[in-house]
């Protein structure tokens, strides 16, 4: 499982490698709802993975998509809520990405 570095910014995008797969990530914080979303898209297969999707704690984002991959986002209080504000990501929540065949069964 690899920590994906954010920040307070209100609108980031990176590009890694996840197994086999070139992913571009972009993260936004949507301010009238409260939240932030996350769009992935497949450099590798030139295609959207998924778009709009909220960032919640100890969901498996992706776990039932047809992707090698998953997205996990933690809350480092111990308290299990998602992120409120937007300086949450990055500082008390936390964002992982990791390999479907790396979890135990």
């Amino acid at each position: 499982m690899w920590l994906i570095p954010t920040d307070l910014t209100a609108l980031q995008e990176q590009t890694f490698d996840v197994g086999d797969e070139t992913l571009r990530l972009t993260l936004r914080w949507n301010s009238v709802a409260q939240h932030w979303g996350m769009d992935i898209y497949s450099v590798t297969k030139d295609g959207w993975v998924v778009q709009g999707v909220a960032l919640v704690v100890g969901v498996p984002i992706l776990w039932r998509s047809p992707v090698p991959y998953f997205f996990w986002l933690t809350d480092e209080s111990g308290v299990e809520l998602d992120p409120m504000v937007q300086t949450d990501l990055g500082t008390r929540c936390l964002l992982y990405v990791a390999l479907k065949d790396e979890v135990p069964a």
